[in-house]
């Protein structure tokens, strides 16, 4: 699985969820990359526990 596909997945997944109101209210490219770096690292943790 390539991580960075994956968090692109999971980050468009989240921003779908939002509503006009909280879209308006947010800065959407700064709201992306820390949702990307978020999922990146919840990957990260996911691929350690799956190699143990």
């Amino acid at each position: 699985m390539n991580i960075l596909k994956e968090a692109i997945k999971r980050v468009e997944k989240e921003v779908n969820k939002l509503s006009i109101e909280e879209i308006i209210k947010i800065d959407m490219y700064k709201f992306k990359n820390e949702l990307m770096e978020y999922h990146i690292k919840e990957i990260q943790k996911e691929f350690k526990k799956l190699n143990k």
